[in-house]
């Protein structure tokens, strides 16, 4: 986190493991986060520094088409002891979907109560014609379009204009781009480059701000400094600055759309305060 800046570090997908509990400690030491719980479901065909952090238990899904309820949001307990260690901070929970039909996408977001539980909603298209139709859609509301570097949804070539990247940030969605994949092998780390270039080159303009750096570690050694992440922002295209606003700006931005949608555009929060007294009542002048 900059000093003096007002927005601390966040990483927006960190997935729930064995070892989960370690990468959240050691990020919370290091910047804000958001983590994801893997997948549980199957598909036949388809596969601060000012110490205000945001996390968000998240689950990742793959559409069931025909049937299946999507499990509602689950905080775990310690998670709950980390928040008493680190006051200030939030607990989120995001949803990531894995689909190859927009049809089974807008069952899972539109025809199931337990997906508005969730305050972050992220999609994983895993051909291009999916990726498209999320983008176009004027019926599905989410906040991040994801990408799988090393698995077997990931997409061979994304062919996006900029006409496509304006409609994405019409509806402030956000492309995400996580590292930690490319710790595993040349390919993961040739796909995330491959990604990232078009996304500059292809989609995102500069008055384009819509793309999001997370981690996606599952061990505490992949979690990278804010540092690290500007050294591997040239790797990508990016410049310092906007490699800092892809790590904090605009993943704030996803947490205030999640919020304006579970709770409203706006909304009032009561914080007692004991530095700035209640002033007295009009007995107690009296008296």
């Amino acid at each position: 986190m900059l000093s003096g800046s007002k927005l601390s570090y966040c990483d927006l997908n960190i997935p729930v493991g064995p070892r989960c509990r370690e990468v959240c400690e050691h990020a919370f030491k290091r910047l804000s986060l958001i983590f994801q719980r893997p997948a549980t479901w199957k598909t036949p065909k388809v596969g601060r520094a000012n110490g205000r952090s945001i996390i968000c238990c998240s689950c990742c899904v793959h559409v069931l088409r025909g049937g299946g309820l999507l499990p509602p949001p689950k905080i775990d307990s310690w998670a709950q002891e980390l928040l008493q260690k680190h006051p200030g901070c939030r607990v989120l929970q995001r949803l990531s979907v894995i689909f190859s039909d927009v049809s089974d996408l807008q069952a899972v977001l539109n025809g199931q109560a337990n997906s508005k539980l969730f305050d972050i909603i992220a999609v994983i298209p895993t051909n291009h014609e999916a990726l498209q139709a999320c983008i176009i859609s004027t019926t599905l509301i989410f906040d991040i379009i994801a990408f799988d570097f090393e698995g077997p949804h990931w997409i061979n070539k994304i062919r996006l204009n900029r006409s496509k990247g304006k409609v994405a940030a019409e509806k402030d969605v956000q492309f995400e781009l996580s590292y930690a994949p490319s710790f595993n092998g040349d390919e993961p780390c040739e796909n995330m480059i491959y990604t990232a270039n078009r996304l500059t080159e292809d989609v995102c303009t500069k008055k384009i701000k819509n793309i999001i750096i997370a981690s996606g570690a599952s061990k505490p050694a992949e979690v990278r400094s804010p540092k690290d992440v500007v050294s591997l922002g040239y790797l990508l295209g990016l410049d310092e600055t906007t490699t800092r606003l892809c790590l904090r700006n605009h993943a704030h931005r996803c947490v205030t759309k999640g919020d304006a949608r579970k709770h409203g555009k706006t909304w009032v929060a009561f914080i007692p305060s004991t530095t700035h007294p209640l002033p007295p009542t009009p007995a107690e002048i009296n008296l």
